[in-house]
């Protein structure tokens, strides 16, 4: 009999990721582009010069440097991702209060009896309004507080944590994939490379329109199965694990729900109304990391006063809330260091100048399959579509002017391309989301996978379709 390979860790994946890009610093010429300064949106933003590429002189290193390298960047990681990280703690040790109210599982209760045999309609409308975050602001790591919500809801309806984590990493990151007014992604990639950002609109809301779609059936056919037959569930031997860490015997045995009281109704409500307040404020007011744990916290501490918890009651409940993020908020550390090894070792840019010069000429349709391919592999390494757009549309728009190719097909390329790797690359906010769910990355990759390829082929299509009916 074969043994069945078992998949590493998340955190084995991401050190191996970093020992890997180490090893191509000693491989890959060290070079960089020259920057300027650029207004892009109404503020200034270094981007690259594009036929500027040139090698530069390294330091000579010894086997003992790069050991120094691996171990130092997952300290550098964090130092660079400390406002995310210190958004998730303080935001679990939030919802580790609101869940010692008991308002949460209550209303989990309370939501299952209501929605009774329509709890299939759950998921596309949740998927949708996920999207819709999406295509307009990019939303990603923000979204992680939902997770602590969506996750018990959906296993206590019968689902298992791959459906719940699909509901709003499929639904925010095929948004996102898809943008359409996204500032962070399209809006920057248009305006560095020089065009409205109304150009290829149509286009692009076609793409959000199928891909979305696509994605909410791709979720649904698997969550069908899985209720109608739990053991064709992927995780299905984490199953009693997942019910015991996240429903904590507190749903669905019907021995120990809490009372749906006026006071837990109250903190539903102000939760409720805290997210769409902060939904405006990210919108409108420009509110980050910052402003986000500000009310998170608040609110976190009016709940606590509604349902007259002691002191000790709640700075204990927040403790035991951070403690339950504390995996996702190291993986979004970790995980930074691939990046900061590739951008310490100055080999981004080789790999840039690279795939531009092997771009460089080719026929319009083998361009347009390949330049999305280049755009996933740099999205690997850049995660941040803004990053992203800042390092590459510079570039990228000359070439689509050599093919005589609107600027506007770049710009998707490079939106779809960032969009799809992040549904996926271990360098991104989905190790962390993975991290809270308590599901292995290989799972994730083999359901994901199959919606990845379908997704891929239909940004290609449309971005075919830009550059011949434009």
């Amino acid at each position: 009999m074969v043994k069945k390979i078992k998949m590493p860790s998340s955190f084995t994946i991401i050190f191996s990721l970093i020992v890997v890009m180490t090893i191509l610093t000693y491989v890959l010429p060290a070079g960089e582009f020259s920057k300027e300064m650029r207004e892009v949106n109404g503020s200034l933003r270094e981007v690259v010069v594009a036929g500027t590429y040139h090698t530069v002189e390294r330091a000579p290193r010894g086997f003992l440097d790069g050991i120094i390298t691996v171990l130092t960047s997952m300290a550098k990681g964090m130092e660079h991702a400390v406002e995310v990280i210190v958004f998730v703690l303080i935001v679990g040790g939030a919802y580790g209060i609101i869940l010692k109210t008991g308002a949460i599982d209550a209303g989990i209760a309370a939501a299952i009896k209501k929605l009774g045999n329509k709890d299939k309609f759950l998921i596309p409308l949740m998927m949708f309004i996920f999207s819709i975050g999406g295509t307009t602001t990019g939303m990603c790591e923000e979204t992680l507080p939902f997770y602590l919500i969506m996750i018990p809801l959906v296993l206590a309806l019968g689902y298992d944590g791959i459906v719940a984590v699909s509901i709003i990493a499929l639904g925010a990151g095929v948004g996102t994939m898809a943008s359409t007014v996204n500032p962070f992604a399209t809006g920057i990639a248009s305006a560095i490379a020089g065009i409205d950002l109304r150009e290829g609109f149509y286009f692009r809301i076609i793409l959000y329109v199928i891909s979305v779609l696509v994605a909410i059936i791709y979720v649904l056919i698997y969550a069908v199965r899985v209720k109608n037959d739990p053991r064709k569930s992927l995780v299905y031997s984490q199953r009693e694990e997942h019910y015991n860490f996240f429903i904590r015997d507190s749903v669905g045995n019907g021995t120990s729900i809490p009372e749906f009281t006026n006071g837990r109704k109250i903190v539903l409500l102000l939760y409720a109304l805290m997210i769409l307040f902060l939904t405006y404020s990210i919108i409108q007011l420009g509110w980050w990391m910052q402003e986000m744990t500000m009310l998170y916290l608040g609110t976190a501490i009016i709940s606590a006063f509604i349902c007259k918890m002691s002191e000790s009651q709640m700075w204990n409940a927040f403790v035991e809330g951070t403690k339950d993020m504390m995996t996702a908020a190291l993986l979004i550390g970790i995980a930074r260091g691939v990046m900061i090894v590739a951008d310490d070792g100055l080999i981004t840019a080789t790999i840039l100048n690279a795939a531009a010069e092997f771009l460089y000429g080719l026929p319009k349709g083998l361009f347009i399959v390949l330049n999305e391919i280049v755009q996933v592999l740099i999205g690997f390494i850049v995660p941040s579509s803004s990053g992203h757009a800042s390092l590459t549309m510079s570039i990228m728009a000359p070439l689509s002017d050599f093919l005589e190719m609107p600027r506007s097909s770049v710009v998707i390329a490079m939106q779809t391309g960032s969009g799809l790797i992040n549904l996926v690359t271990p360098t991104g906010v989905i190790m962390a989301v993975l991290g809270i769910a308590r599901i292995g990355y290989g799972s994730w990759f083999r359901f994901v996978m199959p919606l990845f390829i379908i997704e891929f082929v239909i940004c290609v299509l449309v971005i075919m379709a830009n550059v011949y009916l434009y």
